[in-house]
């Protein structure tokens, strides 16, 4: 009997799953990326690959058990060489972005880097380009990860504490493949209910005559309203990051413990702690340091 693909996924990630989680935890971050033992991580890619480990449970492992160790290390690693000043300014910035080449080239373009010799994966890996390097790829969060290790490595250039503190990860303790995994589920949850809603605005809008066109207008409207953390905030998002493109303003969401106000991510606009709510910016300003609503325009005047 052929086992459908999804009870294959579910048995693993009741039964190997947790244990897999374990494993590789332990795999222990070198700062030399030619000493870094990347067995474990290969491991993870390869059950990906041959078909054994769902998408959605690879990155969370990736994420949860890799990822936020790797950035925790580098944090600290950067943090330590602010704090001794003596050291060769040139060297140390030399061997944190060498740091940072090894693994994004390895997570991201993986095929010069093998540790697996088995002939036969060797072979795949070379014809196909593998799911777990695309998975990789395509995932906003490990790309938020890796932009995050730049601003550090900018931190250090520039010798900004504050910047590096607001960069701050997330303890090793407090992040795990079950953490993650959990997050991710409520975001798809999430993600799918503001389809849902998508598609009933638009079937909606296509069943309905002209004569009751202005009527169905004011019930998506109303719609829209209801359901404010779904497709009206998004969109809000997007207006405020295209506008800081067009003042060429970096825009990016803030990371660390202190990465959320009133369970609203916090982003950094420029250099001005931001989050959005019902269409509204709410920046972080002044001495006494309150939140308090703010336009666009006043905004780019504050992040020059």
């Amino acid at each position: 009997m052929i086992l459908d693909t999804q009870i294959i996924y579910n048995l693993v990630s009741e039964s190997m799953v947790p244990r897999l989680g374990r494993f590789v935890s332990k795999m222990n971050i070198s700062i030399s990326g030619k000493k870094q033992d990347w067995s474990r991580l290969d491991l993870v890619c390869e059950l990906l690959d041959i078909g054994l480990l769902s998408q959605f449970d690879f990155i969370s492992l990736v994420e949860g058990e890799v990822m936020s160790h790797w950035a925790d290390t580098m944090h600290e690693w950067i943090s330590c060489k602010m704090e001794k000043k003596k050291e060769d300014e040139g060297e140390v910035v030399n061997d944190v972005v060498e740091f940072y080449i090894a693994w994004r080239t390895r997570l991201m373009h993986p095929y010069s880097t093998l540790s697996n010799n088995n002939p036969l994966y060797v072979q795949q890996r070379q014809h196909q380009q593998p799911v777990s390097w695309l998975v990789l790829q395509k995932d906003e969060t490990i790309c938020r990860h890796f932009h995050a290790a730049l601003l550090m490595i900018q931190a250090l250039i520039e010798k900004d504490e504050d910047a590096l503190e607001d960069l701050t990860p997330p303890v090793k303790e407090e992040m795990n493949y079950r953490i993650v995994s959990a997050r991710r589920a409520r975001e798809t949850r999430m993600e799918e209910e503001i389809q849902r809603n998508k598609r009933a605005s638009a079937a909606a809008a296509a069943d309905t005559s002209a004569s009751t066109a202005a009527a169905a207008g004011i019930a998506t409207t109303r719609t829209q309203r209801e359901n404010v953390d779904g497709t009206t905030t998004a969109s809000f998002r997007d207006v405020v990051e295209e506008y800081a493109k067009q003042h060429d303003v970096t825009f990016h969401p803030r990371m660390g413990p202190n990465s959320t106000k009133d369970g609203k991510p916090i982003f950094l606009f420029g250099s001005v702690s931001i989050y959005l709510d019902s269409n509204v910016v709410f920046a972080l300003r002044g001495v006494s340091k309150k939140w308090e609503p703010i336009s666009l325009d006043d905004l780019v005047r504050c992040s020059l």
